[in-house]
């Protein structure tokens, strides 16, 4: 999952969290070219909540899921 902002840049108080069955999974980091993501592998027949937050008022954030299919 990545995210990024109408401004350009990341900003610490944008972002996400990933959730498993156990508790937290992953956050988002920045990755340069104004782009923050997390990755995580994930495992079996297991369900996965996104928290999404953006405590910038009138920053607009654009977040994005991409899958790919494990070896």
């Amino acid at each position: 999952m990545h995210y990024g902002t109408d401004m350009g840049g990341t900003w610490p108080a944008i972002g996400f969290k990933v959730w498993g069955p156990n508790g937290w999974v992953a956050s988002s980091h920045a990755a340069g070219s104004g782009r923050a993501e997390a990755t995580f592998t994930a495992t079996g027949d297991v369900k996965y909540s996104i928290q999404v937050y953006n405590y910038h008022h009138g920053v607009t954030a654009f977040y994005g899921i991409e899958a790919m299919a494990a070896e």
